[in-house]
């Protein structure tokens, strides 16, 4: 514990813990390895031995942080991956859309939203649309199945490219995300 609730802690050094460990949700456990690399080379060459071993030990956590992860995907690939489901139970029509969100290969992210209306492009336009309003798009692409009028305008707003997935490892994201969606549905008209 680095003593967050002590009187005396130094909140700089908290939020750049707080910044540490956000970077490595969204996957980017290489570039804080490489910086505490650095670091550790820097305190050796200083013969801060005590601080070096601080580093070492953050290398060997970072180690067993990406032993446990396995990727989603064979590339270092950033995207995210939309797909819906829809049902209609007793006249009461629902839309689930589900969200994975992929960072450096890794599930960082997903998100399940279900409403209550019919599916229509219009409604899938204002989720996509209001999903990209509360979070930053990926460096990479953004996948959904289908053509849509509103992806040139959203395209242009994003600055990133809304595609179709055509390799199959995107296929089988849309397709996951697409499952969890329909249990999603399933567990509230259940």
């Amino acid at each position: 514990c680095r003593g967050f609730c002590l009187p005396g802690f130094d909140k700089t050094e908290g939020q750049q813990i707080v910044e540490q460990i956000y970077r490595i949700l969204d996957g980017k456990i290489d570039e804080i390895e490489k910086a505490a690399r650095e670091k550790m080379e820097q305190a050796s060459e200083r013969l801060n031995f005590e601080l070096a071993a601080v580093y070492r030990d953050r290398l060997r956590s970072l180690d067993l942080i990406k032993d446990r992860q396995k990727p989603l995907v064979t590339q270092n690939r950033n995207a995210d991956y939309f797909a819906y489901a829809e049902s209609a139970v007793e006249n009461k029509r629902h839309t689930c859309f589900f969200v994975l969100r992929i960072r450096n290969g890794y599930l960082v992210g997903e998100r399940c939203d279900t409403l209550d209306e019919a599916f229509s492009s219009e409604l899938f336009d204002q989720y996509v649309t209001g999903f990209y309003a509360q979070e930053e798009p990926p460096e990479g692409k953004i996948y959904i199945e289908g053509a849509y009028d509103w992806i040139p305008l959203l395209n242009e707003w994003l600055q990133c490219k809304i595609a179709a997935p055509t390799l199959s490892q995107d296929r089988r994201l849309v397709e996951i995300a697409r499952q969890n969606a329909s249990e999603r549905l399933l567990l509230l008209d259940g």
